[in-house]
């Protein structure tokens, strides 16, 4: 597991110029000409951060949606750091989601980036260990070991995790006992007593 980012991603000359001619508000953001810039971020910070939620420190996945290029500082506020390298993060689309365009700084009143993360009330990726603020115990359970950690537990929701891996190990113990009882029901003979007995288990656990 990362304990923060080590190296911001480093904008080509070109990459600068196009920002410079087509961002200004923070809906720009998502406009097609930047596409191969968040793609050269989000390959650039998969690498930085292990390939873990800059959040959860959950794996991230491939797929469509599975990752997102997170604003630390949200740029709905803050527009002019849409694009600062130390402000991009990426976090699994569940912690984007809760976070959302939560208000993440003290003092609102900045027009300058912040070089310390004395100012932002999450762990922030480049400023803070992580390890200092949070302990993950049986990758669900978040423990805040001080007040960021705390402010990052309930901005990221990271309480819904502990409810996710209950659920997953309850489904794969019914899996599981499935899997025994379809074992055990293919070596009875069907006149056997134990024969229905196992096929209503079966059905118990599937509906």
């Amino acid at each position: 597991m990362f304990s923060k980012i080590e190296h911001p991603y480093t904008f080509t000359d070109e990459e600068k110029l196009l920002i410079k001619d087509n961002y200004s508000v923070h809906t720009d953001w998502d406009k097609s000409v930047f596409d191969n810039v968040r793609s050269n971020i989000t390959q650039h910070l998969r690498n930085e951060q292990n390939n873990e939620c800059c959040y959860c420190r959950q794996e991230l996945g491939f797929d469509i949606g599975d990752v997102h290029i997170d604003h630390i500082i949200p740029k709905s506020s803050y527009a002019q750091f849409g694009f600062t390298p130390q402000n991009l993060a990426l976090s699994c689309h569940s912690c984007n989601t809760a976070k959302s365009s939560s208000n993440t700084v003290k003092n609102t009143s900045i027009t300058r980036y912040p070089r310390t993360g004395a100012n932002i009330c999450i762990v922030h990726s480049y400023y803070d260990d992580y390890n200092e603020h949070l302990e993950i115990i049986d990758k669900s359970i978040y423990v805040p070991l001080t007040a960021k950690g705390c402010d990052t537990i309930k901005f990221c929701q990271l309480h819904r995790l502990r409810v996710v891996e209950n659920n997953k190990r309850k489904f794969e113990s019914k899996k599981n006992e499935s899997s025994e009882l379809v074992e055990l029901a293919r070596t009875c003979t069907k006149d056997s007593p134990l024969f229905q007995r196992v096929l209503d288990a079966i059905k118990h656990i599937i509906s």
